[in-house]
């Protein structure tokens, strides 16, 4: 497992989150009428406080271009930041550019978990035993644990979605149910914001950087919501304190009559 260490001397360990941006190697591209890169960096002006680290939860190049990768590689230089693939990532491309994965972040009295829910060819999520086998790893860590996926691993309410979400996010809450400290799943995918609990464990979804979906909707539609991030702070105790951050709605003006992206 490729891990990593961050401020072992700080008690509280802070991120920004950054998902679903669907860039181009262009960048005047657009999904639905929206600027991917210019949403993206207005969601990086809501950015009001610094950060131990970035976290950016998939779905980042909608082209699967190597030269998207290499645009957002040098868009983050100077910062800390971490990344997993999405389902319109191609892993290959990025792993390439970006590096060898790191697979878990360890702090004072915190474990973070990046986990690859690609699935090559669908649009839906799977976890391999590989994968899952990292959540039985951290087990051995006495540390409170928050793990990072793209897909969402239980149904979200709209039904569209919801046949596309992780399809062994069971098996990942069933895992997680055995750590002592298994605090919170943190995903992607559904470019919306989500807040609630499954057990004892905290599911968190940030909006996404450009295109908003409407949520409870059985069949694609998007919101007029503008483009959001979130702010995670873990503490000491376990406890997560967390605020979501939106652009202003008419920056940016999605095409509400599309039937897809």
């Amino acid at each position: 497992m490729n891990l990593q260490t961050l401020v072992p001397e700080k008690d509280i360990l802070s991120f920004w989150v950054l998902t679903d941006p669907h860039l181009f190697k262009d960048d005047s591209g657009a999904l639905m009428g929206i600027p991917t890169w210019q949403s993206f960096a207005a969601a990086q002006q809501l950015l009001d406080e610094g950060a131990d680290a970035w976290l950016l939860t998939g779905d980042l190049a909608q082209d699967h271009q190597p030269q998207t990768y290499q645009l957002l590689k040098d868009a983050l230089a100077g910062r800390p930041w971490f990344a997993i693939p999405g389902n319109h990532d191609d892993p290959a491309a990025m792993n390439a550019v970006f590096g060898e994965p790191v697979k878990r972040l360890r702090s004072k009295h915190w474990q973070v978990l990046l986990l690859n829910s690609h699935d090559p060819g669908k649009v839906s999520g799977w976890l391999t035993d590989a994968e899952l086998a990292l959540i039985d790893e951290a087990a051995n860590d006495d540390l409170h644990t928050l793990v990072v996926v793209h897909h969402h691993p239980l149904p979200c309410g709209s039904t569209w979605l919801d046949q596309h979400q992780l399809k062994n996010g069971e098996a990942l809450l069933a895992r997680m149910a055995k750590l002592p400290k298994a605090k919170a799943v943190l995903f992607g995918h559904i470019h919306q914001e989500v807040d609630r609990l499954a057990g004892d464990v905290r599911l968190l979804a940030t909006p996404s950087t450009c295109v908003q979906f409407m949520p409870n909707s059985q069949d694609f539609a998007v919101d007029a919501l503008g483009p959001g991030c979130r702010q995670l702070k873990l503490l000491p105790d376990g406890n997560i304190e967390t605020r979501v951050l939106r652009v202003a709605p008419e920056q940016f003006a999605v095409d509400k009559h599309a039937s897809g992206y």
